[in-house]
């Protein structure tokens, strides 16, 4: 993705086996801010955030995303 112009915030699952990105365009967006936290007996969920500058126009976008659990066993995991 860098070769096309992306710059990318990744999350790897304590597994190491699959996580979470967020992917944004270098040529309009300016990264301020990254982080994650991760909840869980095994810390594999997590919360991921990105907060972005539009160079355009200046303003300021903030885009989170989850990773969850998916399979119906876990749904008190996912409303906690």
């Amino acid at each position: 993705m860098a070769k096309l112009g992306y710059s990318d915030y990744f999350v790897e699952k304590p597994s190491g086996i699959s996580g979470s990105a967020i992917f944004f365009k270098r040529s309009r967006f300016e990264c301020l801010q990254q982080h994650s936290v991760a909840f869980g007996e095994d810390a594999s969920q997590f919360f991921m955030y990105t907060k972005l500058k539009d160079i355009p126009s200046g303003q300021t976008l903030i885009f989170g995303e989850t990773h969850l659990k998916a399979k119906p066993k876990f749904v008190e995991e996912r409303i906690k």
